[in-house]
């Protein structure tokens, strides 16, 4: 019992330790070794010609960027709140110079920061909305050691709802999520949210948090599932705060109403391709699905611009949220 004990406390916690804080290892993949995923039903690889048509369109985006905020600057505002357990977290707000009751709140994806939702937050205020960005807990200048993977994220997604709606009591918001930030915004998407919340945008969210455990620990360690994840559930709960075991998006989402479009691409070699068929086929309200063909992880976007936003304008505006 004691050896069973002292296993659980120290590889238990350096899975935890690796998985969940920040620069432990967890932010550093080599997506050639992820073999199961490409394995699943629905992967498709991802072709030379497409690599380079993305790398050209990450590189006009940033171009473009550079150019918007300059041009947002004064229109631009650092942020924070407070969350339940007393963290500071940090975000940004950029805001149109007349009265505007369109927001969307952008959420980034694991180990990643507001830097990329700083550059999707353009395509919304370019077509007329307020957005706010914001840092996840243990990411960028918010407070926190330990990632909360969508699960603890989710009630802070609820203050800054809330921290929108005092500002603006009409405010029509909108989610958008990106991987963990997906999971981040379908994980709320069961929670007595504010009223105002009226859609929600999901490109490559997970089922649950067992599920991309159980896979990155086949791909980057060959180990099974049992014991090493049980002992790292354990460990979760004790030091982050949370079980992963019991983080099922999936099981939120079957509870949701709100008007969700899932996103995903088929050469995802971070979560398969085959997670968002379960979540759409999960959600009982209001839906669409768009799969992007020979794409990576969150690269949907970058394969044509254009149409990505459209579908999300599109969808935005055929389930009545404006």
């Amino acid at each position: 019992m004691f050896l069973c004990i002292i296993s659980t406390y120290f590889i238990g916690s350096y899975f935890i330790d690796f998985a969940l804080v920040p620069n432990k290892g967890g932010e550093s993949r080599d997506s050639s070794n992820a073999s199961s995923q490409k394995e699943l039903e629905g992967y498709e690889p991802l072709s030379e010609d497409l690599k380079v048509k993305i790398e050209l369109a990450k590189k006009q985006d940033s171009s473009l960027f550079e150019e918007w905020i300059k041009k947002v600057e004064k229109y631009t505002k650092a942020v924070s709140i407070t969350s339940k357990d007393g963290l500071k977290l940090v975000g940004t707000e950029f805001t149109h110079p007349y009265s505007l009751d369109n927001w969307v709140i952008v959420v980034h994806g694991y180990q990643s920061s507001e830097a990329p939702s700083k550059k999707i937050a353009r395509h919304y205020y370019n077509r007329g909305f307020n957005v706010l960005t914001i840092s996840l807990r243990a990411h960028g200048d918010s407070e926190g050691k330990y990632i909360g993977m969508g699960v603890l994220d989710s009630e802070d997604l609820f203050l800054w709802t809330s921290y929108i709606v005092k500002q603006n009591e009409n405010a029509r918001i909108v989610y958008h999520g990106t991987s963990m930030g997906s999971a981040t915004v379908l994980f709320a998407s069961s929670m007595n949210i504010e009223r105002n919340v009226k859609a929600i945008i999901a490109d490559c969210g997970y089922t649950s948090v067992w599920e991309v455990f159980e896979n990155e620990l086949k791909n980057r360690f060959g180990l099974p599932t049992f014991p090493i994840l049980y002992m790292a559930d354990i460990m979760g709960r004790l030091k982050a705060g949370y079980s992963i075991k019991n983080a099922s998006t999936l099981e939120e989402v079957k509870k949701s109403h709100i008007p969700i479009l899932f996103i995903h691409t088929t050469s995802d070699d971070f979560v398969p391709v085959s997670m968002v068929y379960s979540l759409y086929a999960a959600h009982n309200g209001k839906k669409d699905l768009y799969i992007v063909k020979g794409a990576n992880h969150t690269e949907a976007k970058y394969v044509n611009m254009d149409a990505y936003y459209s579908k999300i304008m599109s969808f935005i505006q055929s389930v009545g949220a404006f």
